[in-house]
This record gives structure tokens, C-alpha cells and sequence, in this order.
């Protein structure tokens, strides 16, 4: 039972924290240990590995007696993902059914002499002074479910405890902390939602002058775990902007968008120039579906 209240609660932690937007509201930072997460860069097409590293290095020039286990943890799978929707991603097996747990049952703590009177103590080991902790994965799709295009932010976390010295005596400890990188933000595309926007170009003129201009039409087609019967026809948006209406002919829906609205919603834009444009919606189950295409401006 307490492995599970222990995971509720580090979830719960995850999500107050993620929400502060990079500036954490419970997590500590320690001069002794630094924690680096590395992305080799911040926008990801739909078909682009998402390699991430992380380098947890020992950085207090001496010996550490730290929670035993710490050295052999696999950083990239604690961490607090969110996605474009505002959810926790927890890391799962790559075969995307088992959920990885990270608090086993444990055994009572132990009693031991030193300087004979009887001290509880808990497992413990040394993090070697100038030592660094590489953990590398070269896609964190593999366990992370990251199918809506968007904004993510992610950020490690750890949860340990340095010891004053030996025994690992439960209280006599220098700190208790929750150690974390920096909070990093990265841009995911992806297309799940079989979507397309016609035309994929789009005028200029089109700023000046919207009259007898035709809507951007945006066709989606029912997958299978979507069905355009399914879809709440109101929140489906082009880029913020609403449509101006919808039509439903399983296996498509057809949604018709203010031609002007639509240009003005990239602000800025440059003839020649791509850009990606983001459908978005929700199923009847409140579900949050996604889907992006590039259009380019032309003249």
C-alpha cells in the first residue's frame, strides 16, 4: 500500500512543480550535486528522434554518503513531462503497457550499535567527489507518449538524502531534497489526427483583401481511435481561430475557416517562407486531439 501512496504523491509534486513554468515551487537545487539535461535541440520534426542526456555530476569536491541507489538510477525516466495539453507524462515500457515503478516494498529498517547505544539506520552509498553520471537515451519517444504537436517542458527530478557520515543513521542527515535540473521547453510536430489543410498556399493578398476569397478548408478523417462523429465541432480551431462551420460526412469532417483570420494568426510572415499551422479539437470524451501542416506564404 505504501509503495502506491508514495507514487501518488510523487506525481502530485511532479505536476505543482511543472506548473510554476521553470520556476519550480517545492524542488531544491544543491551546491553538491548539479543535474544537466540536455536536448541537442529544441524543435523536433514528426519524424525526429527526441535524444535526451543527462549529466548528474558530484560537484562538492569530496566524497558523498547519499541515499543508496541514487548512482544507478536511469535519469531520463524521472522526469516531469508535460505536454501541449497541461498532462503528466509518466514513463512507461517501450511496449507502452507497463508502467515503471519506482517504489518496491522494502524491508523494516534495521537496527545497529554505534558507540554502543542501538541507531536506525536506512541503505546508503558514496557518490565519489568529481565524479559524473551520464544517462542517455536516444529517443525519449520510446517512453514517453508525446503524439500531440505542441510545446513540452521537461525536468528531472530526484528525490535524496546526504548523510553526515557513517552509519547512515535515518536522523543524522545534512539535507533532505528534491534535486532538479533545469525545466526545458521543446517544440514537438506530428500529424496523428489525419488532418490537411487546403490550400497548403497560402496569399498574401489575402491580409488586404478577404472579399470573394475562399475559406481555408480543413479535412479530418476518422482513425481509429477517433471518429469524426466523435468530435466536439465547436472546439475544433485553426491556429486559435474557430471555424466558421462544419460539416460531418463520415468517414470526413470538413471544417471552413476565415481565409484573413487564418494568415493573421502567424503574425508575421514572409513570402516564400513555410510555417506550420496546428489543428486542434476534442472528442465528445474530452479528449485533446492535435494535428499540424505546413503552408507557405506566397505572393
Amino acid at each position: 500500500m505504501m509503495k502506491y501512496v508514495l507514487r501518488f504523491l510523487s506525481i502530485t509534486i511532479c505536476v505543482g512543480l511543472m506548473q510554476g513554468f521553470g520556476h519550480p515551487l517545492w524542488a531544491q537545487t544543491d551546491d553538491d550535486i548539479s543535474i544537466d539535461l540536455n536536448f541537442e535541440k529544441t524543435d523536433f520534426g514528426e519524424d525526429d528522434p527526441i535524444a535526451v542526456e543527462v549529466v548528474v555530476s558530484n560537484i562538492s569536491g569530496e566524497d558523498l554518503l547519499i541515499s543508496e541507489g541514487f548512482t544507478s538510477v536511469v535519469y531520463y525516466l524521472r522526469m516531469c513531462v508535460i505536454d501541449p495539453a497541461g498532462r503528466l507524462l509518466v514513463a512507461v515500457d517501450p511496449d507502452k503497457t507497463t508502467v515503471r515503478e519506482e517504489y518496491p516494498d522494502a524491508p523494516p529498517l534495521p537496527y545497529v550499535l554505534y558507540n554502543g547505544s542501538p541507531v536506525l539506520v536506512t541503505g546508503c552509498e558514496v557518490f565519489p567527489g568529481g565524479e559524473e553520471i551520464v544517462t542517455y537515451t536516444d529517443d525519449m519517444r520510446a517512453y514517453y507518449d508525446m503524439t500531440l504537436p505542441g510545446y513540452y517542458s521537461a525536468q528531472v527530478q530526484i528525490s535524496a538524502t546526504r548523510f553526515n557520515g557513517a552509519p547512515c543513521a535515518v536522523d543524522d542527515y545534512a539535507w533532505r531534497k528534491l534535486l532538479t535540473s533545469q525545466t526545458v521547453y521543446f517544440y514537438v510536430h506530428t500529424n496523428v489526427s489525419g488532418a490537411q489543410v487546403i490550400p497548403n498556399q497560402w496569399k498574401l493578398s489575402w491580409l488586404d483583401d478577404d472579399k470573394n476569397v475562399p475559406d481555408v478548408l480543413v479535412q479530418l478523417r476518422s482513425l481509429e481511435e477517433q471518429q469524426v462523429e466523435d468530435i466536439t465541432l465547436s472546439s475544433i480551431t485553426l491556429n486559435g481561430v474557430p471555424a466558421d462551420s462544419v460539416n460531418v460526412l463520415p468517414p470526413k469532417l470538413k471544417a471552413y475557416f476565415n481565409a484573413k483570420e487564418s494568415i493573421e494568426s502567424l503574425g508575421a510572415v514572409q513570402i516564400g517562407e513555410w510555417y506550420w499551422v496546428t489543428i486542434k479539437g476534442t472528442l465528445a470524451t474530452g479528449k485533446t486531439f492535435a494535428a499540424e501542416q505546413q503552408i507557405r506564404i506566397v505572393n
